[in-house]
C-alpha cells in the first residue's frame, strides 16, 4: 500500500488485550500487506477476517464447539480468497491439507459437542 490510501483493518499493530487468534489474523494481513497483496478493495474482508478470528476465539473460551468450527470454515474461505495458494506449489499444498485436517478435526468435535482446543492454547 502506498502512504496516500488509507490503512485496512488490521494491519496496525498488535493491541493489549488482542486474543491469540486475533494477534495472529493480524500479523497475517501485515504479512500479506508486506507482500503487496492488499489493496483497499480488500478492506471488507481484511474486516471479516478480523471478525471471525475474534469469534473462533470467542467460541473455543466459551466450550461452543459448532461455534468454533463454523467461523474457522469461514475464516479459511475468506483467507484462500486473499492468499490463494499456488496451485504447482508443495509447501501451500502441504500447508492446506494441514489445514485441511484441522479443519475435519473441528467439525468433528463439533458433531460431539465436545470442546475444541485451538493449537497452542493451553487448557
Amino acid at each position: 500500500m502506498t502512504d496516500d490510501q488509507p490503512t485496512l483493518p488490521g494491519l496496525g499493530p498488535d493491541r493489549p488485550g488482542d486474543t491469540p487468534m486475533l494477534a495472529a489474523m493480524r500479523a497475517t494481513l501485515r504479512a500479506l500487506d508486506q507482500a503487496d497483496q492488499l489493496e483497499p478493495r480488500h478492506a471488507a474482508l481484511a474486516q471479516l477476517c478480523l471478525s471471525l478470528a475474534q469469534a473462533i476465539d470467542g467460541g473455543a473460551r466459551s466450550g461452543r464447539a459448532s461455534a468454533t468450527a463454523m467461523a474457522a470454515a469461514q475464516l479459511r474461505e475468506t483467507l484462500l480468497v486473499l492468499d490463494p495458494p499456488p496451485a504447482e506449489d508443495p509447501a501451500g499444498h502441504d500447508a492446506l491439507a494441514r489445514l485441511d485436517a484441522f479443519m475435519a478435526a473441528l467439525d468433528q468435535a463439533a458433531s460431539a459437542d465436545n470442546v475444541v482446543q485451538l493449537p497452542g492454547r493451553a487448557g
